[in-house]
């Protein structure tokens, strides 16, 4: 159990800096690259980093690609190393084997991923229950030509088969079907492939149309958006596994954007105006210019009065968040706000912040704790899948939602859901159920510079994806209590 007090988070001499891990995302990929061209250590060599400073999904993925010869691999709740892993496995191994989960990962849908690598020859029997973790694969993968992959539920699973494509020879088709969700996952293991000199075309469902460029960065413009991908294919080897790149995780920066919104609040409540700190944030290593599509926090947070600038210096890329002391309420031109096409059960709730999640699960519950902190009414799009993730995080939200007495619906004919603020009341005291899941519990640590205690149940459970989260809070200035 944890408990957080109110945050004093200012000083009056320099602003916070805050240390991010690898992107567990960009290294998971890398490492699973690393590993098909027997360049892992290499790759460790030139990313030390990777050993020491990554996120526990991170190092187990490691573990399981050190101790290839194992013929029982556990991943606790990791579920992309899962997902990567396996199809690396039945790829590469020669002999029987066996993943295991715990009982979180067990309950996460894989029948997509195992129908795939069954399409390629794999056998895959599951232990327990007919589509989810544990397996058993009994005979790996002996052709990789073409096949078809429902990516609905999780992108994971056709990053998986797309990683492994290169390792079999001849040219290689994955189609992709069902609802687009976290495409951007898939872009960004295709960024990575080409940085490993695979060629990797693209067809999207609009007039025919290909891609062969890349890598793909996001601009600081935000403007940019991932088209739906349909078919992907490619003919080539990894001839540069080492050039992968691993920035700072983005995924975990969002979550200090609620974090300097709710000290600047209590600066202005404590008459604390003169403070020109509380507002100011570094985060390195990370950079504007980023393969991240969660970079595109750096647009959202405009809504809330922050501007994210580059602030890297010689040795370090970094970026700086601010919002100004003098725009503690911000104002949003009318054209901000989008208007949905259909008729809502809501339509009483005027003008809204619209969020697009399609391409961004993992930043919702940081624009969500920034809507509470400014108690602003949103809604959000595309993000039913968020019930596939480590937690149920719909149900999540809604717990806490009703603890600060508002609501988190959703529109019965289509994936909306609306957080209404209106009658949205502070309470003395709150306990978050963790529901294990880490982004559950940073994402809502930030309210306790509004509430004066804030209880979370599993606070270890961040070493999943930020193994130093705490401590970087602490260097905030935040009272951290644990107890048993």
């Amino acid at each position: 159990m944890l408990a957080i007090s109110k945050g004093e988070y200012r000083l009056e001499k320099k602003p916070y800096r805050v240390s991010l891990p690898p992107s567990k995302s960009m290294a998971n990929r890398a490492l699973i690259i690393a590993a098909l061209s027997d360049k892992l250590d290499a790759f460790l060599k030139k990313n030390p980093n990777l050993q020491k400073d990554s996120c526990r999904d991170t190092q187990l993925l490691l573990h399981a690609l050190q101790n290839r010869q194992g013929v029982t691999f556990e991943f606790r709740d990791a579920g992309t190393p899962f997902r990567l892993f396996l199809a690396y496995a039945c790829a590469t191994f020669i002999h029987s084997f066996e993943l295991h989960g715990d009982e979180s990962l067990n309950n996460r849908c894989v029948k997509p991923l195992v129908d795939a690598l069954r399409v390629c020859g794999a056998e895959i029997t599951y232990l327990k229950k007919d589509g989810f973790p544990p397996l058993q694969i009994t005979k790996g993968m002996d052709h990789f030509d073409s096949v078809s992959i429902d990516r609905s539920q999780s992108s994971q699973f056709v990053s998986a088969m797309l990683l492994v494509a290169p390792f079999f020879s001849g040219k290689k088709q994955i189609t992709l079907l069902g609802d687009a969700h976290s495409d951007s996952y898939i872009q960004l293991t295709i960024d990575q492939m080409r940085l490993a000199g695979v060629e990797v075309e693209i067809q999207y469902p609009i007039e025919g149309r290909t891609s062969l460029i890349g890598p793909f960065f996001f601009p600081q413009s935000g403007k940019h958006s991932i088209p739906v991908l349909k078919n992907i294919s490619c003919s080539s080897a990894y001839t540069s596994p080492l050039n992968c790149k691993i920035e700072g995780d983005w995924s975990a920066a969002t979550f200090f954007y609620p974090i300097v919104y709710s000290a600047l609040d209590l600066c202005f409540k404590e008459k604390n105006r003169k403070s020109q700190t509380a507002n100011t944030l570094y985060l390195s290593p990370l950079h504007l210019e980023s393969f991240q599509y969660d970079a595109n926090m750096s647009e959202h947070s405009k809504h809330f009065g922050f501007s994210t600038t580059n602030a890297s210096t010689k040795h370090q890329n970094r970026v700086k968040i601010y919002r100004p002391t003098h725009n503690r309420h911000t104002l949003i031109n009318a054209t901000d706000h989008a208007q949905p096409n259909h008729k809502l059960p809501y339509e009483h709730i005027l003008n809204p912040l619209v969020f697009d999640m399609a391409n961004e699960p993992d930043t919702v519950l940081a624009l969500l704790s920034l809507c509470m902190l400014k108690e602003q009414t949103a809604l959000f799009k595309n993000i039913d899948n968020l019930q596939w993730k480590e937690s149920n995080r719909i149900l999540a939200i809604q717990e806490i939602a009703i603890n600060l007495q508002c609501s988190f619906i959703r529109n019965p004919i289509c994936d909306e859901w609306l957080f209404d603020a209106s009658t949205l009341v502070w309470p003395k005291e709150i306990s978050i159920a963790s529901h294990d899941d880490h982004r559950i519990v940073m994402a809502f640590s930030a309210l306790s510079n509004r509430i004066p205690i804030v209880y979370i149940d599993n606070p270890n459970c961040v070493e999943k994806s930020f193994p130093s989260y705490w401590e970087q809070l602490k260097n905030c200035n935040f009272e951290l209590i644990f107890t048993q």
